[in-house]
């Protein structure tokens, strides 16, 4: 697996599953092959992989499956305190 990298910054601008054709790298951008099966694990499974520039590793961001129902209550209870704050100040 490849993984593009910005080298100022440590973006991931890309991630190459399967080819053995060079990427077009931009300016400061760097290709990095990686042979961790724990990323390419990650990777299949669409987990995001995220660069840490202060330890040069890289690691998986676990996916966060949210419950929609529960996402849409969450909303509401949040819009219901917004406005019990408003009317506290004194708004319509």
């Amino acid at each position: 697996m490849k993984i593009i990298l910005n080298q100022r910054d440590g973006v991931i601008k890309g991630i190459v599953g399967k080819s053995s054709v060079p990427q077009a790298l931009q300016e400061d951008e760097v290709e990095v092959v990686v042979q961790d099966k724990r990323l390419i694990e990650a990777f299949q499974e669409g987990e995001e992989i995220i660069y840490d520039p202060v330890t040069e590793h890289f690691y998986v961001q676990p996916i966060v499956h949210i419950d929609p129902e529960k996402q849409v209550l969450y909303e509401a209870i949040a819009n219901l305190h917004e406005e019990i704050q408003e009317l506290k100040r004194g708004g319509a």
